[in-house]
């Protein structure tokens, strides 16, 4: 039997889908409900699955804003001297955020053209007496046009002082940020300038999102024009620190927050490949805005990122390692034990990453309109086209490769044909990324830590990946080969390289059918 679990935030009542979400406790005076709760307007839970993803994000952004608004006091004291005198000066946060709002209604005001007090202050009736008429007026005009600039960029500056202490407070007012954005836009703008011009995965997104605002919490919300080298090298050598979790209620936290609680709780830091990746994320920002005329240079380019030295054994110890076959072994005995059939989607996902070398994600997004057959072999597409939010690591995970004859002789093809859904796994359901490997990955590390018994942590189900690899290159699969069907990239040298489309379907099917991840 497999084992599913509903998808978070959805409640059906009467036949309708519902977006229902419990607002926290210490939140719910501030809201004034205890549940938030909105009509999807769709019976077709497939479709309720899509859109009650917006929800999601709307309400962790408004959680997120009002936690901060909370805790936004313990944090007045880790501001510069000059800025916790700014607050304690206006009277407190609420102040000062009473503060920012008027300057934005002056703002407003002094932009719609409303008539600044320029005439009380130079005396308009002797402008009148001075010059003809016509001239008065022109003259009048531009003096009152030159005061009301001066006065907006006087207020713009104000506005965009305020907003750099806000967010060092982990607040934030949408039309202070716009104003404060006109002329000087900072990581988040360039950030959202890049997403209207490319299509990226959400989930790239999301890891642009998070780098970012990490960076913001250490150095406030600068406009990139301000930012230079050093602000990447502090960030490159604090980030390291974060907790390695992705407990909300943990990533939710301010930055030191989030390390003091991880300290606490003794949860291992983030991996240096994750560091990595969180610069890598701020160096594409900048060059994005260098591309685009944000900034006149990138401080950015060039870095490279000191990584701490390890020793040979702790280097080992962080590898992913392949399952023997007796690991194999005994975890088919613990699917078997625990009800897992070939009738059911979670029996046959750990069999197509093992034959096939397919990562997870690839494995679990896999559609029926991706299974073909080329020259009479059975074929399936790793691709991001199709109905569902699907994702590929990268260009060359895109591929079409035989499906392994040990498959076949499965079944696998006839579950194919059992399934009355676009997806071959339908039991399947996303997390609130649109990810399906990710809440399977959970139940799958259940599976093998506590039913099989396979306890050590460089085993996981990215082994499938190293097992299948092995038993390729104990096979004598060519190393192009090998590549292709895996979905890695393999860098040809001389005039050769880029000609053609790769291995035929025949040559592929041949070379995968010799491997055997259960020979020894």
């Amino acid at each position: 039997m497999a084992y599913s679990k509903r998808p978070s935030y959805l409640m059906n009542r009467s036949g309708i889908w519902y977006f229902q979400r419990g607002v926290p406790g210490e939140l719910q005076n501030e809201i004034g409900k205890k549940v938030w709760a909105e009509s999807l307007n769709t019976r077709d839970r497939e479709q309720a699955e899509r859109l009650v993803l917006e929800h999601i994000v709307k309400s962790d952004k408004e959680i997120e804003r009002l936690k901060n608004r909370a805790t936004a006091q313990d944090r007045v004291a880790t501001l510069p001297i000059s800025e916790r005198r700014e607050i304690e000066e206006a009277g407190g946060i609420d102040a000062f955020l009473s503060e920012i709002e008027s300057n934005l209604v002056q703002h407003a005001f002094i932009s719609a053209g409303q008539p600044s007090h320029v005439s009380d202050a130079i005396g308009a009736s002797s402008l009148e007496n001075a010059v003809p008429g016509d001239r008065t007026d022109r003259e009048y005009n531009r003096l009152e046009t030159a005061q009301a600039r001066a006065q907006l960029d006087e207020v713009r500056r104000i506005i965009n002082e305020k907003s750099r202490v806000l967010s060092k407070l982990g607040l934030r007012l949408d039309g202070a940020e716009r104003i404060a954005r006109a002329d000087q836009p900072g990581l988040h703008e360039v950030r959202q300038d890049r997403a209207s011009k490319s299509n990226l995965p959400e989930q790239t997104e999301r890891m642009y999102r998070y780098a970012i605002r990490r960076f913001i919490e250490l150095h406030g919300d600068l406009p990139v024009v301000e930012l230079n080298r050093e602000h990447l090298a502090q960030f490159s050598a604090k980030v390291g620190e974060l907790p390695h979790t992705t407990r909300r209620d943990i990533m939710d936290l301010p930055f030191v927050e989030a390390v003091e609680k991880g300290k606490r709780e003794g949860i291992d830091t983030i991996a240096d490949a994750t560091r990595k990746k969180h610069v890598a994320a701020l160096k594409t920002m900048m060059a994005h805005a260098l591309n685009e005329g944000i900034v006149t240079d990138d401080p950015f380019a060039g870095y490279r990122m000191i990584k701490p030295r390890q020793s040979a054994a702790r280097q080992s110890d962080a590898r992913v390692l392949p399952f023997s076959p007796d690991d194999l072994n005994t975890l088919i005995s613990a699917m078997e034990k625990r009800g897992l059939s070939a009738s059911d989607d979670e029996y046959w996902i750990p069999f197509v990453a093992l034959y096939q070398g397919t990562r997870q994600e690839e494995t679990c997004q896999l559609e029926t309109a991706d299974i073909i057959k080329i020259d009479g072999i059975d074929c399936m597409k790793i691709t991001d086209a199709g109905q569902g939010d699907k994702k590929v690591k990268n260009r060359s995970s895109v591929r079409t490769i035989p499906i392994h004859p040990k498959l076949v002789k499965m079944g696998f093809l006839k579950h194919v044909r059992r399934s009355d859904n676009h997806r071959i796994f339908p039991t399947l359901k996303p997390d609130s990324r649109g990810r399906l490997g990710g809440p399977y990955g959970k139940r799958f590390s259940r599976l093998l830590r506590k039913n099989a018994g396979i306890t050590d942590n460089r085993k996981r189900f990215h082994s499938f990946r190293h097992t299948w690899t092995d038993a390729a290159r104990n096979a004598g699969v060519d190393a192009e080969i090998r590549m292709r069907l895996a979905g890695r990239e393999f860098r040809e040298t001389g005039s050769e390289a880029g000609y053609g489309t790769g291995h035929s379907i025949p040559i592929l099917y041949k070379a995968l059918a010799k491997v055997d991840p259960f020979k020894r």
